[in-house]
């Protein structure tokens, strides 16, 4: 289950000025056989701002085919997660994930316009104690009256991280409150290397993508129609 802080957005003739968030991502709200199994928790910090015609990032990146209906937006997260495995003790012969914790900054570069975005990032950062993560969940589970991990002393040793992404999606509008998004990923680096080409299908009320909830193109100012929708995706990974 998924539960989200509401986002905004606005007009790609419009977007301006600069946006500051802080996401906290956590499995608390699973009821059903709860566990902080895999991916424990998240802690982002990240802005996003849009580009001057006059900045640096204009003239030295350029995407072919977007044209003057595009916007250019910058972007910086950092990120601190944790993994762990299965809160209840494993007994069988299975191999579990291991305790491991990241710290990472990445920049983005993204053009968006009405019906497609592309977007490039890049990534570093560390593995292991370095990151800091085994001191947040320990103290987090304190704070909550919850059990402390005891397996963190055998998490993955420090290591120093590097990525680069490249996303590019494009939206055909079938109907008013139907339409299919495909999707490419590539990622490359020691964090996680993987090509991922998708299918989306979008049913419900939507907004242009550089106003939708859809790939966090968080808002900067003013009021943005009530957007719902549902979508169900179709991919594959080589990871």
């Amino acid at each position: 289950m998924l539960l989200s802080s509401n986002s905004f957005g606005q007009n790609v003739e419009n977007l301006k000025g600069s946006n500051y968030y802080f996401i906290h991502d956590n499995d608390v709200f699973r009821f059903n056989n709860p566990t902080d199994q895999y991916y424990s928790f998240g802690l982002l910090l990240g802005f996003i701002q849009t580009a001057k015609p006059s900045s640096k990032v204009n003239k030295l990146f350029f995407f072919p085919g977007f044209k003057k209906d595009y916007k250019r937006v910058t972007g910086m997260e950092l990120a601190l997660k944790g993994y762990t495995p299965d809160f209840k003790n494993n007994e069988s012969l299975e191999e579990v994930r291991p305790f491991a914790g990241t710290l990472t900054l990445s920049g983005n570069i993204t053009e968006v316009n009405q019906k497609r975005i592309l977007q490039y990032k890049m990534l570093f950062g560390v593995r292991g104690p370095w990151s800091g993560a085994e001191w947040v969940q320990s103290n987090f589970h304190q704070f909550i009256g919850s059990p402390v991990f005891l397996g963190w002393e055998n998490q993955l040793p420090n290591k120093f991280l590097f990525q680069g992404e490249a996303l590019y999606a494009r939206v055909w509008d079938i109907s008013p409150y139907l339409q299919i998004l495909p999707q490419g990923i590539v990622s490359l680096g020691n964090y996680l290397s993987m090509a991922e080409p998708s299918l989306m299908f979008k049913i419900g009320k939507s907004l242009p993508l550089p106003e939708s909830m859809l790939f966090k193109m968080t808002g900067l100012s003013g009021h943005r129609p009530l957007e719902f929708f549902l979508t169900t995706r179709f991919f594959g990974s080589a990871i």
